[in-house]
């Protein structure tokens, strides 16, 4: 597979107070062993690509596994 994609996705809930949502993305390329995360507004979840997880913890310690697996972080 050519330039394979994982992405985890969690939905900012607490938006309403602020005004505008804070989404938080995980892009994993596991061929590069790198990673990408970037907060949203946007919440685009149609694509199969993209797994929606409850908890924002869940993508924090995502990000340590990938560390601890040699898996750096992009620009």
């Amino acid at each position: 597979m050519d330039n394979l994609k994982i992405t985890l996705f969690w939905e900012d809930k607490n938006w309403h107070g602020r005004g505008y949502a804070n989404n938080l993305w995980l892009h994993i390329y596991p061929e590069k062993k790198s990673y990408k995360t970037y907060n949203s507004y946007c919440c685009d979840t149609s694509s199969l690509e993209v797994v929606t997880v409850k908890r924002k913890s869940d993508i924090e310690d995502m990000i340590k596994y990938l560390n601890s697996h040699g898996y750096v972080e992009e620009n």
